[in-house]
């Protein structure tokens, strides 16, 4: 995957955390299947780990992926803890608090500051 559109994914994420009361009902139409905006985050969330997990366009990294697992459970994807234990296990304690931080910072910062 390019880093052109890796960057269109991380600005749709963007948006998507943008759109609040009735922009969020908008979704509905989109090609994301989606029913409302946490649903299209924590998809989207999943999806990011995946590349990450498996390095799909992306240099391998699994603290970048438990990072994105971590915001898809937070946003109550139903797949997320399946993943997030998965990427866990192969982790030092010192791995797994930094993707916290990590995701944290992007979470904070509104999904602006998620690299």
């Amino acid at each position: 995957m390019s880093r052109q559109l890796i960057r269109k994914f991380f600005i749709t994420i963007i948006m998507l955390c943008s759109m609040t009361g009735a922009h969020a009902g908008a979704l509905e139409n989109t090609s994301l299947g989606a029913t409302s905006s946490n649903e299209a985050i924590a998809s989207a969330c999943i999806g990011f780990g995946l590349r990450y997990l498996y390095g799909s366009g992306v240099e391998r990294n699994h603290v970048r992926a438990l990072m994105w697992f971590k915001l898809a459970l937070a946003a109550e994807h139903p797949d997320a803890a399946k993943y997030h234990d998965l990427v866990a296990l192969r982790m030092t304690p010192l791995q797994i608090a930094r993707a916290q931080a990590f995701a944290e910072i992007c979470s904070d910062s509104n999904y602006t500051e998620c690299n």
